[in-house]
């Protein structure tokens, strides 16, 4: 899904697809560089995001129902950020956050202040996202670059079969 809902049938359709998936599902609420037209990346657009009640929707029902894994995101803009540093502060029940970072979170950055709200439920993939894709599908056991605390089994194996059907070589 190339941008995030802009009205309820957008809304009500990417939580539908997510729903009823058995596949992991990538959703990019900046858009796509494949669809120009989806991106978002002027002032403008960028507001109309932050102040989105779509966002929002979107977001707390992925956090109340699904793991999420982050891939690119450092937390360091209002985009997304608030919503997930408040999601667990709500009282909300919280899914496994997956946050990747190319190194250990600075203390004070954003991603270790959400290990301060989320405690466990949030657990670092340190690496470069490449690397991380790679050695996930190329490692049988655990791989070193994969800091995490243990998921569940299941959780893990699917995670792994849906990373195995991502081609490597810039075609995805």
């Amino acid at each position: 899904f190339p941008n995030c809902p802009t009205d309820d049938t957008g809304y009500f359709s990417l939580r539908e697809a997510i729903a009823e998936s058995s596949n992991v599902i990538i959703w990019k609420p900046h858009g796509d560089s494949l669809l120009p037209q989806t991106l978002c990346y002027t002032i403008q657009k960028v507001a109309s995001l932050n102040s989105s009640r779509f966002l929002r929707m979107i977001f707390d029902f992925i956090l109340e129902k699904f793991n999420l894994l982050t891939l690119g995101y450092s937390g360091y803009d209002d985009d997304f950020f608030p919503i997930v540093y408040d999601f667990p502060l709500n009282n909300r029940r919280c899914n496994a956050l997956l946050w990747n970072s190319y190194e250990d979170p600075v203390e004070g950055s954003p991603p270790s202040n959400l290990k301060r709200i989320w405690g466990n439920e949030l657990s670092f993939l340190i690496g470069d996202m490449q690397q991380i894709l790679q050695e996930a599908l190329a490692c049988k056991g655990r791989p070193p670059l994969l800091r995490v605390k243990p998921c569940s089994d299941s959780w893990e194996s699917s995670l792994r079969g849906e990373l195995s059907k991502i081609p490597l070589d810039g075609r995805a």
